[in-house]
């Protein structure tokens, strides 16, 4: 018998295979075997305890994974119309069995009786707080409503569902529409050699000599550090901070004012439906904050303290840009800039000449380094696994010799990124 792949061995989603089209069926049937199972589970006449309930949940649940996964990780890493279809295909169907089965009483009824019974103090502390959060979660989700509230609470996380992909999307599209092409570097004055090979990789991704400008993090970064021309820094800080808005270069085009809008309402409704008078309280509840108002008075302290160093700061910036000819007041655009300008100044020392030192592959080599020194786990390359794009790496972590996890590591900005 031929020896399974690593691949094979760790039952790894074959990305280079993945037909997005044909998902929603296979995920239909399973979700209907799910929802059998949950019910040939729960109806057994005896207690459950955990050993014979939580696994089987997360097997489920794992199945469900198998599935889901892989596409939800495309929509997010390469989000192609095929992924985005599939993906819009199948949201709703997983948003309904989520519903569902957080409002399925006899489940939550399992779960009580767990936590109601001698067997429960056998558990670990971990055991008894997991058990806790899903009686918590059941109650979250609606498991308390009458018939015509449940599904009423259905209905609103399915449009919550779809609007907040639609708001991705919107995000997503309104970045990759825009974009500035240059002919030759002279309108790209004090761009780094760096920034100036990705955009000249940008245009011949798009069939252009030259240079093309676009609001991947990456480029808009380095157009802020380092461009003289202040009219390019503005329309790119301009571009890239009213992207999916009513505002600037595209406005109304990829607009998300509404959809936000709409979710606050959606959102609102869904606290006071289970019990809570607005959503803040609402997803406190799954936090470690002790309430709402908590949380604000951290973040109103947590503005007082830094807010005097923060103008301290921009009255130094604003007195070395004044000297420099620069504008006053600084604008938006013009504050990156010339922090760069005020730290080599000062020190001499541009972020761009530290780059050298910070190459990938020494970079790379040194967090694992550290890592290892730290917790002692090695991670290690693995060939033979399928990505979704060639500059995905596959991982292994080990720990005196013994595999405990991998990962994919994916460090490049792209398009349906």
């Amino acid at each position: 018998m031929a020896s399974q792949s690593l691949a094979q061995q760790l039952k790894l989603p074959d990305f280079t295979a993945l037909n997005p089209a044909g998902l929603a069926a296979k995920l239909d049937q399973k979700l209907a075997q799910n929802l059998q199972a949950i019910e040939q589970l729960v109806g057994q006449k005896d207690t459950l305890d955990y050993a014979s309930l939580v696994p089987a949940l997360e097997v489920l649940d794992d199945d469900i994974g198998k599935l889901w996964g892989p596409l939800s990780h495309l929509h997010g890493v390469s989000n192609t119309a095929d992924v985005r279809a599939a993906f819009d295909e199948c949201l709703p169907k997983l948003t309904a069995y989520a519903t569902q089965l957080g409002q399925n009483k006899g489940l939550y009824l399992a779960f009580v009786a767990l936590a109601e019974s001698q067997k429960f103090n056998q558990l670990s502390q971990s055991q008894q707080q997991f058990v806790g959060l899903q009686i918590r979660d059941f109650k979250l989700a609606g498991v308390a409503l009458n018939p015509q509230q449940k599904v009423e609470y259905g209905q609103l996380k399915q449009q919550m569902a779809e609007l907040s992909t639609q708001f991705s999307n919107h995000l997503m599209d309104a970045t990759e529409a825009w974009s500035k092409h240059f002919k030759d570097s002279e309108g790209l004055l004090d761009l780094p050699e760096s920034a100036l090979q990705q955009a000249q990789e940008a245009a011949k991704a798009k069939h252009k000599s030259g240079y093309l400008l676009k609001l991947d993090f990456a480029c808009y970064h380095a157009v802020m550090t380092f461009a003289e021309q202040r009219e390019l820094r503005q329309e790119m800080y301009q571009a890239f901070n009213t992207r999916a808005s009513d505002q600037g270069p595209q406005g109304g085009q990829f607009d998300n004012s509404q959809i936000m809008t709409d979710l606050v309402s959606l959102r609102h409704k869904v606290a006071q439906l289970v019990g809570f008078d607005n959503y803040a309280e609402y997803s406190v509840a799954t936090k470690m904050a002790d309430s709402a108002p908590a949380v604000e008075r951290f973040l109103m302290d947590l503005a007082r303290g830094c807010k005097p160093q923060a103008q301290a700061d921009m009255q130094q910036l604003q007195a070395y840009a004044s000297g420099q000819q620069g504008p006053n007041p600084l604008a938006a655009w013009d504050v990156a800039y010339y922090s760069e300008k005020l730290r080599q100044s000062r020190y001499d020392l541009s972020q761009e000449e530290l780059k050298p030192y910070f190459a990938l592959p020494q970079v790379q080599a040194g967090l694992f380094a550290v890592v290892n020194r730290i917790y002692g786990i090695e991670v290690t390359p693995c060939t033979g696994v399928s990505t979704w794009h060639e500059d995905v790496g596959f991982y292994q972590v080990a720990y005196k010799g013994k595999a405990i996890g991998y990962f994919y590591f994916d460090l490049y900005a792209r398009d349906q990124k």
